[in-house]
């Protein structure tokens, strides 16, 4: 086997492979050996099937078998006589029905590493962490939204329209400017008043309908609604309330806490404090964290891996499809191009593919190392996330490289939290409740350009 390198780019490598025939030839005895040791012709004792049966009754799936064997054996000892690493996944260019007995195989793959740049000084930075102080008004908060999702629903007394703070039970249905009947309908479906979880004018027209009672008025749709059938256009809402409720919420007492698994309500609000400091104080950790590589990627230049970036732009653009869906919206009612909505999500792209980079690139020298055990709780912890099927996430992530990917973001994580170990740390007074505003006050529900 003889193999030529190309630098296609700083951080693109291409490698061409040439492989005699009696290596062609090799590669197929030993698939042939493979199958012969598990087929059963009939006419022959299992394991004794002559090669030439073998490879006239399973051909092509035993030029594939060696083919990919081939291609395994010469990457991973290419790679090793190099010492490059690739990032990502590895591309191949193979021609079709190029692999074949007697013939010399030639094909090539590509693949992006990291680029090769001075590293700046990453050891006793100095940053500064906001301290964390949980007020009582703060667990008085997480104690009454623990009551909510506790709390019982009760028919309302008397028989007037539904209130902002309770919850109608209704059915409802609609119907377009010539009385033809839409998809949009449900029964049954408890609608919470006052929480902004339904358009307005629906919302105003349930407010004026008495428990069996029925009635029809017009909602008009947003222009930038998801549903472009239904944008700008003004629909005859039909609604039936069938039942008006209170949530009625349980006391504060020892016996409520008991119900949570801790002895008492003293108790119950110092562990909810203890939850709180420990969240507020990894957030502000992350900020810190985050501060402390913004500043090294100010004093550092290095190309970008193409597929990385792409990569978080991709990412980018479905984040904000996502959040515009939760507003009934979607990219489209925005008027912008995709080349428009890609240039949006550049410069944030460009600043997650740095910090991977730099951040990798740290963990190289430092020697940090990922197992495969927590490549695997990445993915699962990234199923929760996308309430997704961790099987089905896994095999997508071996089947696209992407978890090439995931295992470069575990090591970059390891690589932040060692700059911080390193870092000066300085406590600072807290703004606001014990947390890092500066952290929290971002708006994270408004999409970019919205």
């Amino acid at each position: 086997m003889n193999y030529s390198l190309e630098d296609v780019s700083p951080v693109v490598k291409k490698i061409s492979i040439t492989v005699p025939g009696a290596e062609v030839n090799g590669a197929i005895a030993g698939a042939i050996a493979t199958y012969r040791d598990s087929v059963q012709i009939p006419g022959f004792r299992k394991g004794h099937v002559p090669a030439s049966v073998i490879e006239q009754r399973y051909g092509k799936k035993v030029y594939a078998e060696a083919q990919e064997n081939l291609v395994n054996v010469h990457i991973n000892t290419i790679l090793g006589e190099t010492g490059l690493k690739p990032i990502g996944g590895l591309q191949t260019d193979i021609e079709p029905d190029s692999f074949k007995r007697d013939q010399d195989f030639s094909y090539s793959f590509t693949f992006e590493i990291l680029p090769v740049f001075d590293l700046p000084k990453y050891e006793g930075l100095s940053v500064e962490m906001p301290a964390v102080t949980v007020t009582e008004e703060a667990v008085d908060e997480m104690l009454e939204h623990l009551r909510r999702g506790q709390g019982k629903l009760t028919p309302a007394e008397g028989d007037g329209p539904g209130e902002d703070g309770q919850i109608v039970n209704i059915d409802f249905s609609s119907a377009d400017e010539d009385g033809n009947p839409l998809d949009i309908k449900a029964t049954n479906f408890d609608l919470p008043l006052g929480k902004k979880q339904a358009l307005p004018e629906f919302e105003a027209l349930v407010k004026t309908v008495r428990p069996g009672e029925e009635k029809s008025g017009p909602v008009t749709f947003p222009e930038d609604f998801l549903n472009k059938d239904l944008a700008g256009k003004t629909v005859s809402m039909t609604v039936r309330v069938n039942a008006v409720k209170n949530l009625v919420l349980p006391e504060l007492t020892d016996e409520f806490a008991q119900q949570s698994g801790v002895d008492s309500l003293a108790t119950l609000r110092s562990k909810m404090r203890e939850a709180r400091e420990k969240v507020l104080n990894d957030m502000n950790r992350e900020s810190a964290q985050n501060k402390l590589v913004g500043d090294l990627l100010k004093v550092v230049d290095f190309p970008l891996p193409p597929s990385i970036l792409n990569f978080y732009i991709k990412i980018g653009l479905q984040e904000r499809e996502r959040l515009l869906q939760q507003h009934g919206k979607s990219l489209d009612a925005l008027g912008k191009t995709q080349e428009e909505l890609t240039n949006e999500c550049r410069p944030e792209a460009e600043l997650q593919t740095r910090s991977l980079v730099l951040l990798n690139a740290i963990a190289e020298k430092e020697g940090l190392d990922v197992t495969e055990t927590e490549v695997q709780q990445a993915i699962y912890a990234d199923a929760q996330r996308m309430k997704t099927d961790y099987n089905a996430l896994r095999e997508y992530c071996i089947q696209t490289g992407l978890i090439f990917f995931i295992r470069d973001r575990v090591r970059a994580d390891k690589a932040a939290k060692l700059i911080f170990s390193r870092a000066a740390v300085t406590e600072v007074p807290a703004k606001a409740d014990g947390q890092d505003t500066s952290a929290e006050a971002k708006d994270e529900t408004k999409p970019a350009g919205e």
